[in-house]
């Protein structure tokens, strides 16, 4: 089986200048686009936890809502089938299922009270119905499956740390001057939070692209060197690379072209 997908990373031409963004965001991100990926909405759908843990909050309060309204009006349906299939609903007189259910939103009512545990007190169960019993324990042991899953993906997206990095910041160009007699390249990098970052680590790599005549691109990247990698973010720290003859930007050109990511 040969399947075949691309990562395209977005660029902004300008004229006769193309101007390239970042292959990697400042907060972490990668700036790449999937495409053509065969499938693609069943490998979201096969780890949907995650899924949903990812998503935006307004989509996450949609479907959570849905799932709690569709699964009252299916037992809400299936408890006013089974007032029609036991008579309920032609005659008053008979020994209902569910006391004081005769209409569909008299079921969907008793249905929500069920799964909430609201009990106003005038809907209930009768014991000369099985079906109806059975169909209450049924939504009560789906009810328990639909609040855990709930309240899980909840407290995983609000204990997520992808947030963090948003009060992370870093200078908006790094230069390369002179320190103690080096060719180096430096920039700088700030908590702004009161609680800072423990164990820091500064690292960083060099991105380059290379296009071919099919128009494949091979993205290939290398690490750079950092002086005093471990940093602390009670003040803002500059993270230094020497460039040295062992470094990759030691080439003019490179030091003129190459994107530089860091985090």
């Amino acid at each position: 089986m040969c399947s075949q997908y691309a990562s395209v990373s977005h660029s902004d031409e300008i004229g006769a200048r193309t101007k390239k963004r970042r292959y990697v965001r400042k907060e972490g991100s990668c700036n790449v686009v999937f495409r053509h990926v065969p499938e693609e909405w069943l490998l979201f759908v096969t780890d949907i936890f995650t899924t949903l843990v990812e998503i935006r909050w307004r989509a996450m309060f949609l479907i959570f809502a849905l799932s709690y309204i569709l699964s009252w009006l299916f037992f809400g349906l299936l408890f006013w089938v089974i007032a029609i299939a036991h008579g309920d609903v032609r005659d008053p007189n008979v020994e209902p299922c569910v006391y004081e259910v005769r209409s569909f939103t008299a079921a969907f009512l008793f249905s929500l009270e069920t799964q909430t545990t609201i009990g106003y007190g005038f809907r209930g169960m009768s014991e000369n119905c099985m079906v109806a019993i059975v169909a209450v324990t049924v939504q009560d042991v789906v009810s328990c499956f639909v609040d855990t899953f709930v309240i899980g993906i909840a407290v995983a997206k609000m204990a997520s740390a992808r947030k963090r990095a948003q009060t992370v910041g870093f200078s908006n160009c790094a230069v390369v001057n002179l320190r103690d007699g080096h060719l180096c390249l430096s920039w700088r990098v700030g908590d702004f939070r009161r609680n800072h970052l423990v164990e820091g680590t500064a690292c960083a790599q060099i991105f380059r692209s290379t296009v071919h005549a099919t128009g494949k691109v091979d993205v290939t990247y290398q690490d750079l060197e950092i002086q005093q990698s471990d940093v602390v973010l009670v003040s803002p720290a500059t993270v230094i690379h020497r460039i040295d003859p062992g470094s990759p930007l030691l080439e003019p050109s490179r030091l003129r072209g190459a994107a530089l990511e860091s985090w």
